[in-house]
């Protein structure tokens, strides 16, 4: 009888045939690496899936070895590994396939750092597997994407009870902390001349300025990183609670950058960046 449609308590032969798969495409996948040149050292990419994302690291020149912490299997079960089963597929055999991979290929490493559908845990091992190969095939990431047609800019001005918000994004312009005395940033448009754009016509002016330091400091770490022109003016309700300042800049900002990314086609889907200073680490994942 077909193997496949057989009781799952019988099926014995499950962990070879994994493994051999397992081999098999290591040994594919080494004789592609082969073929070209290949960056040296880890490569790592963290792939978001829904709920879950996996941290994967693959290092083609290292040591033939496997690494994979991808337990628990999902929440909806009581055992402590999570789920046995994904349909027909033994969740348990998940670490001596990446084995088999490495033997053949190389050092991997699989972790997962937060997922609660047994599902999304594996699809998401699997994709950031493939992208981190990806990099390391290439010898690094890839080119960034050419610029496009149209230009990606977008304005917004906002007013409430609490807050009078300016924000302009412009995603080809480069990053500048102020702009100069009349500069193009200065250069404002429509009927309505508040002190601070006129202000702009004559001194050299901040592009940050939302009333509160520390988020203008974060906001200003965005755009250099991003090394994109962000301009935020905000005048909000301080004396009362920084709260409704920060959480209406935060909502003009992101129309903005929906709106400049326009239909959003050629976008790569999903991307990830760390950044130490000081004593403290932040991991973006999107």
């Amino acid at each position: 009888r077909d193997y496949a449609t057989g009781a799952l308590r019988d099926r014995r032969h499950d962990a070879d045939v994994v493994r051999a798969c397992g081999q098999a495409l290591g040994k594919a996948l080494a004789r592609v690496a082969a073929a070209r040149t290949v960056r040296g050292g880890p490569t790592r990419f963290c792939c978001p899936l829904d709920e879950a994302y996996t941290l994967a690291t693959v290092d083609l020149t290292g040591p033939k070895t496997s690494d994979v912490k991808l337990e628990p299997y999902g929440i909806a079960s009581s055992r402590k590994g999570g789920r046995r089963w994904v349909g027909t597929y033994r969740t348990a055999l998940t670490p001596k396939f990446w084995a088999a991979v490495s033997s053949g290929l190389g050092s991997v490493s699989l972790e997962r750092r937060r997922g609660d559908n047994a599902h999304h845990v594996l699809e998401s091992s699997f994709k950031a597997f493939a992208r981190c190969l990806r990099v390391a095939l290439d010898g690094g990431p890839p080119p960034p994407p050419p610029k496009a047609d149209t230009p990606r800019r977008a304005a917004r001005t906002r007013a409430t009870k609490e807050t009078t918000i300016e924000v302009r994004v412009d995603l080809d312009a480069p990053y500048a902390k102020a702009d100069a005395p009349g500069g193009p940033m200065a250069a404002w448009t429509g009927d309505a001349q508040t002190p601070t754009m006129l202000k702009a016509s004559i001194k050299e002016t901040p592009r940050l300025q939302t009333g509160l330091p520390l988020l203008d400091t974060v906001l200003d770490g965005f755009a250099k990183a991003a090394n994109v022109a962000i301009v935020v003016r905000c005048v909000g309700d301080l004396h009362i609670d920084d709260h409704h300042s920060a959480e209406d800049v935060a909502i003009s900002l992101g129309q903005c950058l929906g709106e400049a990314l326009g239909d959003k086609a050629g976008l790569r889907r999903m991307a990830w960046a760390e950044r130490s200073i000081d004593g403290a680490t932040v991991r973006a994942v999107l």
